[in-house]
């Protein structure tokens, strides 16, 4: 995991608010991406995705594609959100390379031989196609995943 530390400025700030005008505006598939249980919903992170034809999302998706899309394949953007600290994702890996950019709140990635890497507003972190990693919340948070090749559920 390579992580460049506020490499992404934002125009406007993004929080829990301006994540309910995304769902409001936006026909968003979702999903749950932890080993969520029926009682705890909000213990779970959820996801949206194809958040990229949102106005607010275009100029990053477009640089996210320059930077790191060098064979214009189709690309996407999710957004992951976590209500509460502790919401983790599974223990995976991606058959692609996946780029994230912290929007709200901390983020801690672990990747493999428990590396760990703290993701904030502004940072981005790129995870190579393979390698193993899980996102912990340690605050509320809101981080996008940029996927070439395929989307967030695929």
């Amino acid at each position: 995991m390579i992580l460049e530390k506020g490499k992404i400025t934002f125009v406007k700030e993004f929080d829990f608010n301006e994540l309910i005008k995304i769902i409001n505006r936006n026909n968003c598939r979702t999903g749950l991406v932890g080993n969520w249980q029926a009682d705890y919903i909000f213990d779970n992170p959820i996801g949206l995705i194809d958040i990229h034809h949102d106005p607010y999302f275009r100029q990053m998706h477009e640089y996210l594609n320059v930077n790191f899309n060098k064979h214009n394949l189709k690309s996407s953007l999710g957004l992951v959100c976590s209500f509460q600290a502790g919401g983790k994702s599974v223990y995976h890996s991606d058959d692609v390379d996946v780029c994230i950019v912290g929007i709200y709140g901390k983020t801690l990635m672990v990747g493999e031989n428990d590396e760990e890497k703290l993701v904030k507003k502004g940072d981005l972190l790129h995870i190579k196609k393979g390698e193993k990693h899980r996102a912990i919340s340690l605050t509320p948070r809101i981080i996008c995943n940029w996927y070439c090749g395929r989307g967030m559920f695929n």
